[in-house]
């Protein structure tokens, strides 16, 4: 297309007004201007992208769990695969979640907060198609807003299943022991409390192998940041930053119970060699002969720790300290045999 839209003129004042953050508009009461506003996407969709390597083990080493187990309960070929995790805005997931969704709310003491299992429609029709083995409700093309008692009762099976994955795969991490609390049919009616705008989204796959590729769905675990933020340096493969004082605390109460720990000590006097016929022919009453029984060796829970000479004291045996071996250090001792 030849014909000029604008004049070099036009362009010109176009530009300074998107440079200055004033634009000219022309209107029936005369000259007016309008101000740029800013406008902040990043806090209306994803607030930070963040890879979180171990974070992605994690569930990784979840999903291979569940997969086995889902398996299990619905009795059919399954797979379950993590897609990504990452900080995102609450508020804005709410808002472009599209059709019902099953929501169930969970609590993982010792950490403090709730998080949510969020399984979306698609995902439900598999698993209850799945389970009851016949088709389940397309929400999404019949318009069905609301779930029936059969599909929320599935719903709930799969989410125990979750949990316990859950619990298992985060055990190496942090031990928790997650409960659901509720269950909701809209995100709408979810309350994360807290930073609850802000959570780390992990969402997973799950696809019914051996049937087409619509027998696919998502289902996501949200936790709120605030809730898992002690283990943020962890998801990052961090090392956590030492507390110099706790540290000081902990080895003032160690190094003060130390002392009180009960240890097995043993010795071994003589040695002597047979042959295997002759230690397979042993029987009660015969007697082994060892070479004099002047050193012996005292051992502590199995680990030699000294050398002495073996004698009677206090008409007790008794070993003698003479050495102390490599792995041990002291003074003289002596020990009952």
């Amino acid at each position: 297309m030849s014909e000029q839209v604008l004049t070099e003129d036009e362009k010109s004042a176009l530009l300074d007004g998107v440079t200055s953050g004033a634009v000219r508009v022309q209107a029936g009461g005369g000259e007016k201007y309008a101000t740029v506003r800013p406008f902040d996407i990043d806090a209306r969709s994803r607030i930070v992208t963040n890879s979180y390597p171990r974070l992605q083990s994690i569930n990784q080493r979840f999903a291979e769990r569940l997969s086995k187990q889902a398996q299990s309960l619905l009795q059919c070929d399954l797979t379950i695969r993590p897609l990504e995790a990452g900080l995102r805005s609450f508020s804005e997931l709410v808002s472009r979640r599209t059709g019902p969704s099953v929501a169930a709310v969970f609590e993982a003491p010792p950490l403090t907060g709730s998080a949510v299992i969020v399984l979306c429609s698609d995902v439900v029709g598999h698993l209850v198609e799945s389970f009851f083995g016949g088709p389940g409700i397309d929400h999404g093309s019949k318009g069905s807003t609301t779930f029936s008692t059969g599909e929320l009762s599935v719903s709930n099976l799969f989410c125990s299943l979750v949990l316990a994955a859950v619990q298992e795969a985060w055990r190496p991490l942090v031990g928790f022991t997650p409960a659901r609390t509720r269950t909701e049919t809209s995100l709408d009616h979810v309350e994360l409390g807290g930073d609850g705008d802000t959570v780390i989204d992990t969402a997973f796959e799950l696809c019914l192998s051996g049937t087409d590729d619509d027998r696919r769905g998502q289902f996501h675990i949200l936790w709120p940041r605030e809730m898992v933020a002690p283990l943020l340096p962890a998801f990052d493969g961090q090392k956590r930053d030492r507390d110099i004082a706790t540290d000081a605390r902990w080895e003032k109460a160690i190094r003060r119970r130390l002392a009180d720990t009960p240890v097995k000590v043993t010795t071994r006097v003589g040695q002597a060699r047979l042959p295997l016929s002759e230690v397979i022919a042993l029987a009660p009453g015969d007697v082994i002969p060892i070479g004099s029984p002047r050193f012996a060796t005292v051992l502590a829970n199995g680990v030699p720790l000294i050398r002495g000479r073996f004698g009677i004291f206090d008409g007790r045996n008794a070993v003698e300290a003479d050495e102390w071996l490599p792995s041990g250090v002291g003074s003289l001792s002596q020990t009952d045999s």
